[in-house]
């Protein structure tokens, strides 16, 4: 019973995520300057580098690799181990806060119990991915899992894990931000594109 509770309480807050737009975004153009500076190669494996760019006091990664889909994720998950961890340790915790500290109908409870609550909603969000994976493998190319596999290998994360976390915009219908440069926008003149999944 008490999973069947914190499942309805989790469905009924993935349900109230917005799908179009994220609110307090009126669309203005960024206020940061474009990055004009070449990047530092931070670490170099078989099949990718990884660079980093300092700007406005914060550290972005560029990794590129080469490769079949699983040697770029296993270049990927090497060069970005530690970030990794980091990440997905953070993100669920983030996600367990997020329900304790957001959702209005428990607000009324004692901290712990609201914390518990958090943590077994994001206990039911990762069986929610894995449906999700199931759903919808048939559709999925066999890249994506070896690219996780590969990323899997590299990081020490688990398959499942690395899954569950590329699956997550598909369950919370994120809003992403994209760009797409070619021509004169570039130094070679072939397309660079971008995706960023616009959290927070």
């Amino acid at each position: 019973m008490r999973t069947y509770l914190f499942a309805i309480l989790f469905i009924a807050l993935v349900a109230a995520v917005p799908g179009d737009g994220i609110e307090g975004c009126d669309g203005h153009e960024s206020r940061f300057q474009l990055m004009d500076s070449l990047p530092t190669l931070a670490a170099e494996v078989p099949n990718g580098k990884k660079y980093t760019y300092d700007y406005d006091g914060r550290k972005f990664y560029v990794v590129s690799v080469k490769g079949t889909a699983f040697e770029m994720g296993e270049a990927y998950g090497t060069l970005m181990k530690e970030e990794l961890k980091v990440m997905v340790k953070d993100f669920f915790e983030w996600a367990a806060g997020y329900i304790a500290n957001n959702v209005t109908q428990i607000s009324m409870l004692p901290k712990w119990l609201r914390y518990d609550i958090g943590h077994a909603g994001v206990d039911v969000a990762k069986k929610l991915l894995d449906l999700n994976y199931i759903i919808t493998k048939k559709y999925t190319p066999k890249r994506w899992d070896d690219e996780f596999k590969g990323i899997a290998k590299g990081s020490g994360i688990s398959v499942k894990t690395i899954r569950r976390i590329n699956l997550i915009p598909e369950l919370l219908k994120a809003s992403c931000s994209i760009g797409g440069w070619w021509g004169p926008a570039t130094e070679s003149g072939q397309l660079i594109q971008l995706r960023a999944l616009d959290w927070e």
